[in-house]
Formats: structure tokens, C-alpha cells, sequence
């Protein structure tokens, strides 16, 4: 079973992931799905997938939207669809400056090791699930240090489910947002 993106484990405040929400525009013409749990980026001052590619930028946690329907309602979802005729359209990001960290889970059947802890890695953009609207994120699997990845395996995390859990922090060249002074 594929992951289920990201999940903010700490933050800078102790605000939790409701204080870490922002809202960010994303452009109307926009039409890439971006599903619960996925890492975004920035561009031109509208929020897109984040790219999986060593020396990308993030924001945050993408964790859902609302937007103006071409009737005129207000809708909230916890994924953009891409869909036409749409305005006014926010997506909530629980922000992931450098210095905090998100859970993602690790691939399925894989084995990881010791040296899978303290290295770069980067993660794997599964196909999002359209019914439940959560994103099939995981981390990269199992073996060397991928240079300028844009995560930094803090640890391994225990959870009754068996499945492989890892608590990540953006490392600071991949994060949009810095931390401190």
C-alpha cells in the first residue's frame, strides 16, 4: 500500500499543524491535481506540486483548499483537482520551514537500515488516491544519500501498523522558508 504523504511531527511554535496553516493562492489555470499530504513548492507566487528532484524548493504540507465554484459557492476540499471556472482559490499549507520535521512513511516491503538514518533522501510522488483525496507520497527507498535531496532523515519511527515510518526535516538549501535570525 503506498503511503499517505506527509504529516507535520514538529513545529517551530506550539501552535501544531492549525497555527502552521497558511493560506497561499493557487492560479486558476492551474490543472494539476495536488492531494492532502503532498509537498508543495512556489511559483510565481502561486502554489504547485512540488517537484522530485534534488535541489527543489518546498513549502510545506499541502492540506487541502477552498475556492469560489463558477456558481458563486464556497467549497472546501481536501485536494485541487485541477478543475476550470474557479476563483479565489487558497490552499491551506502547514508550513515546513528548516527546522521542523513531517512523518512520511517508507516504502512498502523495503528494508531499511541504520545508514538510511541522517542521510538525503528524496521521496517518491505515488499517485494520489481522487476518492479519499490523500496523497501516496513515501520516502525514497532504502540505500546511499542522494546529494542535495531536499530531506534529511532524522529517525525511525515505531508504529503499531508495522510499516516503516521516518520523521524527515526539509534540509535548509530545500526550504523556501529559513528559520532564526
Amino acid at each position: 500500500m503506498p503511503g499517505i504523504g506527509f504529516r507535520l511531527a514538529r513545529s517551530l511554535g506550539m501552535e501544531g499543524t492549525t497555527g502552521n496553516l497558511h493560506d497561499f493562492p493557487i492560479s486558476p489555470s492551474y490543472s494539476t491535481s495536488i492531494f492532502k499530504g503532498g509537498l508543495v513548492t512556489l511559483s510565481a507566487g502561486f502554489v504547485q506540486v512540488g517537484v522530485v528532484t534534488p535541489t527543489s524548493k518546498y513549502l510545506g504540507i499541502f492540506w487541502g483548499c477552498k475556492y469560489e465554484d463558477a456558481n458563486g459557492d464556497f467549497v472546501y476540499a481536501n485536494m485541487w483537482d485541477g478543475g476550470a471556472n474557479r476563483t479565489n482559490i487558497q490552499a491551506q499549507i502547514g508550513l515546513l520551514p528548516a527546522g521542523a520535521s513531517a512523518l512520511v512513511k517508507g516504502v512498502d516491503g523495503a528494508t531499511y537500515t541504520a545508514a538510511d538514518i541522517g542521510v538525503r533522501k528524496t521521496f517518491v510522488e505515488n499517485s494520489g488516491n481522487t476518492r479519499t483525496g490523500m496523497s501516496g507520497a513515501t520516502l525514497a527507498g532504502p540505500g546511499a544519500s542522494t546529494a542535495n535531496a531536499g530531506l534529511i532523515v532524522m529517525q525511525k519511527i515505531d508504529f503499531a501498523d508495522g510499516s516503516d515510518w521516518f520523521e524527515v526535516a526539509l534540509a535548509a538549501d530545500s526550504a523556501i522558508l529559513q528559520s532564526g535570525p
